[in-house]
């Protein structure tokens, strides 16, 4: 639920001189948010990647996407500005060398945060392919991507792909 003033939805919120990072209210006995200084972030590949293990990995070679401005990465997680419920979203392109399934998760601190997004791959084919995953971010937090195959085949993870972190 969004706050705001006439018919301008509010982006930063003071109260006196300082800035307000969030706010609640109380609605029918239930707190909901009604602002939150979280703005949509994303990451980048550069360059190709390989996948090479049927068991969750924390994927590298990610850097700050230029199309989400203000995004920050943290060894190759992304730092959340803000918190929210919030909806991971990736796509990009995978090569692998066996037809197969491939998983990809957000992990915080280790932990996976969120459902496993499972899709099909067809061997020796660029397979392009997108998803969702809804997750709860924490400002501060380092949000990491995580990949398995079904099998320890090599998936390449081609330059291009993208995830972001935007509001559900």
């Amino acid at each position: 639920m969004p706050l705001y003033l006439g018919n301008q939805k509010i982006k930063t919120l003071y109260v006196g001189g300082q800035k307000i990072k969030e706010a609640w209210t109380m609605v029918g006995g239930v707190m909901r948010k009604v602002h939150s200084s979280f703005t949509p972030m994303g990451m980048i590949r550069a360059a190709d990647g390989n996948i090479t293990t049927a068991t969750p990995i924390k994927t590298i070679g990610w850097s700050a996407d230029p199309a989400f401005p203000g995004s920050v990465a943290v060894n190759n997680g992304l730092q959340v500005n803000g918190s929210v419920a919030a909806v991971l979203n990736f796509s990009g392109t995978f090569y692998p060398t066996f037809s197969m399934n491939m998983n990809i998760a957000a992990y915080v601190n280790g932990v996976q945060r969120g459902s496993t997004w499972t899709f099909a791959m067809n061997a020796y084919n660029n397979n392009v392919r997108s998803g969702s995953i809804p997750i709860s971010v924490n400002a501060g937090e380092v949000v990491d991507l995580y990949a398995w195959s079904t099998n320890a085949f090599t998936v390449t993870v081609r330059a291009g792909t993208t995830w972001s972190i935007v509001p559900a």
